[in-house]
């Protein structure tokens, strides 16, 4: 146990205590009785271990500074202490180095005695060179350490031991003598290896007393990496690549990106030492520029940074077209590129080389949007575009690439035979049918006639022509018609006539535009058309009791003596809404009779017809023509008998007849006649 000591205040630094001769039986044991520096802090604690038994009441130790190196007034001031009872005395705050008298004395019965006297040099300290008042500056081929040396510890000499540790090799040890006056150590390691660890210990020594050592590992900086390389691998990944001295360690290297124009952290990356190249995908964005820099590192230093800046190729053209501007007249070469989200890209560079290899350089700028130039409706997608004058029918070898900071994509080319133009409503085109067929009609205002032919000059070409072709979509074993095509040109007239077309008939009709040399044009009017009926009546011919008849006229202005695309269908039904006749013939030229039989006298009756062109199944709609509805009634017929007679006698004079009219009165009955014929009895 640790006993308690006091202070006395009547005993000072420099009170004088009076010694009488020691009795031998007086001094305690040395076993039992000793003054010992602390183990674990050699430099600053003495303990002086006090008897456990023992005839004094009191133990006085008396602690003085007496080192020579230091003037009087640099000393540790004198301390004494005074113990009541056996235990450890721990002297603390002693100087480093510095070199103490320590003298117990034994008090009793109102006397001391000196009973025990040693002098003691205490530890030298190391600095510490990791404390916040000391710096370790490495560089390449040297160690510098820096730092204020304990406060007023004393030394001779600093030794340094060092040795690389792997590869292991040693140093000869280093001397450093102190000098008291600084306050500051410095000691320099020098011809080292760069990017090597090295173990080194600073151990103070005074008076051939070493000091417990301050010891680390420290590393010299590592070389930089050098030809540092990037490589495009795809749209959105690079490889970088380096190289390395062998005469310099490292156990990883660093590698951090971002993207020049922003103010985001960069990413970080590391590869293992023996790894001189890595791929990189994530966060990089397609046409943007990029900053890398590569460091080696050793334990925790770290090399100079090796920066390369490199502007990643921007993503190809998705679509590259060539479309038609109406309005301009004019064709346009359109580029469809990724979005901005995608890639970065600021233009786009479009050549155009034509079959007499006239080349036509283009740059042009990126917008965010789409045209479509036939309705101006704009879509969202990322577009460059370029007017340019071309001719329909020649071939072009056109090319596009994407631009970002001066650098280029991949390009993407398409070699074509230009196509003319054409557009229907463009061209003011009308369809239509007409009496002697299908009718094509030319704009024929001055204005709409002008600006067709302008368009024909510029973007259909003068020498092209503009072809109709009629395919008939109607399979009959008796009957088949022939296909039919026709070229034209606006100068020559102003509509044309489709003739030998069948009423009724389905038709696909294609009408595009085609070049001199062939070249037929990509956008074309294709329709499937089902010709108006003909014109059918029906006529009541002859009306009877029980019968009707009627005749059918068709009416045609083509000289049509068949129409096998369309029957007539006819149904007759009484006034109680039941169907007494209900058919579907074909129609021809010839004149038709229709027969009704079997009608009931005196009924009215009512015909409902129609012409119906086609089939569900066929490529074009069923046309339908219903004529007016007719009615008629047959002729009277002589009235049913009656119902129910009955005679009722009203006395021997008069008689009263009852009855109900017949079922089928055949007609208006005005009256009935009743004959009462007398019968004679012979009695």
């Amino acid at each position: 146990m640790i006993s308690r000591f006091r202070l006395r205040p009547d005993i000072q630094a420099s009170t004088t205590v009076t010694v009488y001769p020691t009795q031998q039986h007086d001094i305690p044991p040395a076993d039992d009785f000793a003054i010992v520096k602390d183990l674990s802090d050699p430099s600053s604690i003495l303990k002086v271990i006090l008897p456990k038994t023992s005839t004094f009441r009191q133990y006085i130790t008396k602690v003085v500074d007496i080192s020579s190196k230091i003037e009087k007034i640099e000393r540790d001031a004198n301390r004494t202490f005074v113990a009541t009872e056996p235990g450890t005395i721990n002297i603390t705050d002693m100087h480093a180095g510095h070199q103490y008298s320590v003298s117990i004395y034994g008090r009793k019965n109102g006397e001391s005695m000196l009973i025990k006297e040693e002098s003691f040099v205490m530890d030298p300290l190391a600095p510490d060179f990791n404390n916040h008042n000391s710096s370790i500056l490495s560089s390449y081929t040297n160690i510098t350490l820096r730092s204020i040396k304990p406060y007023k510890a004393l030394q001779d000499i600093y030794k340094i031991e060092y040795s690389q540790v792997d590869p292991v090799k040693f140093y000869p040890n280093l001397e450093i003598h102190d000098i008291a006056e600084q306050k500051y150590i410095e000691i320099y390691l020098g011809n080292l290896e760069p990017g090597r660890n090295y173990n080194v210990s600073v151990i103070p020594r005074i008076q051939g007393l070493e000091g417990r050592p301050w010891r680390g590992i420290l590393t010299t900086k590592p070389y930089a990496p050098s030809n540092l390389i990037i490589t495009d691998t795809n749209l959105s990944c690079i490889s970088l690549s380096w190289h390395y001295s062998n005469k310099s360690g490292v156990d990883r290297f660093r590698i951090m990106y971002q993207a020049v124009e922003t103010n985001l952290n960069p990413i970080k990356v590391y590869a293992l030492s023996e790894q001189f190249s890595l791929d990189l995908c994530n966060d990089l964005k397609a046409g943007e520029n990029f900053r890398f820099s590569v460091q080696a590192e050793k334990n925790r230093e770290i090399s100079e940074a090796v920066n390369v800046s490199h502007i990643l190729k921007p993503m190809p053209p998705e679509r590259l077209e060539v479309i038609v501007d109406y309005q301009k007249r004019k064709f346009i070469v359109s580029v469809d590129v990724p979005s901005e989200q995608e890639s970065i890209i600021e233009a786009c560079h479009i050549s155009i080389v034509s079959q007499k290899l006239d080349a036509i350089e283009l740059n042009v700028d990126v917008i965010d949007r789409k045209v479509n130039f036939t309705t101006r409706r704009k879509l969202s997608i990322y577009r460059c575009f370029a007017y340019v004058n071309l001719w329909p029918g020649r071939r072009y070898e056109i090319s596009a690439k994407t631009m970002s900071k001066g650098v280029y994509s991949n390009k993407v080319s398409k070699s074509l035979a230009l196509e003319p133009a054409f557009d229907m409503n463009a061209f003011g085109l009308h369809l239509s049918e007409s009496d002697n067929g299908l009718r094509l009609e030319w704009p024929t205002n001055g204005i709409s006639r002008a600006r067709l032919l302008d368009i024909w000059k510029n973007i259909v070409g003068n020498d092209s022509s503009l072809h109709i072709r009629i395919d008939p979509q109607n399979n009959f074993d008796q009957w088949k018609e022939q296909q039919k095509r026709f070229a034209l040109r606006p100068f020559d007239m102003d509509f044309f006539i489709i003739p030998d077309v069948q009423s009724g008939a389905c038709y696909k009709i294609q009408i595009y535009t085609v070049t001199s040399s062939g070249i037929v044009s990509t956008q074309k009017f294709e329709e499937f058309l089902r010709l108006n009926s003909p014109s059918l009546s029906l006529v009541v011919e002859e009306i009877s009791k029980t019968t009707a008849v009627f005749r059918s006229i068709i009416s045609s202005t083509r000289n049509e003596q068949q129409f096998p695309n369309c029957k007539f269908h006819i149904m007759v039904t009484d006034t109680y809404g039941m169907n007494v006749y209900n058919r579907t013939k074909p129609i021809s030229s010839l004149i038709s009779r229709i027969t009704l039989e079997g009608l009931r006298p005196f009924h009215r009756y009512s015909v409902d017809a129609q012409i119906v062109c086609g089939r569900p199944n066929d490529h074009c709609p069923v046309k339908r023509r219903s004529l007016i509805q007719q009615i008629f009634e047959t002729r009277q017929d002589r009235p049913g008998p009656i119902r129910n007679l009955t005679l009722f006698i009203i006395n021997p004079y008069s008689v009263q007849l009852t009855w109900l009219p017949p079922i089928s009165p055949n007609g208006i009955i005005t009256h009935y006649i009743v004959k009462i014929h007398p019968m004679v009895y012979t009695v």
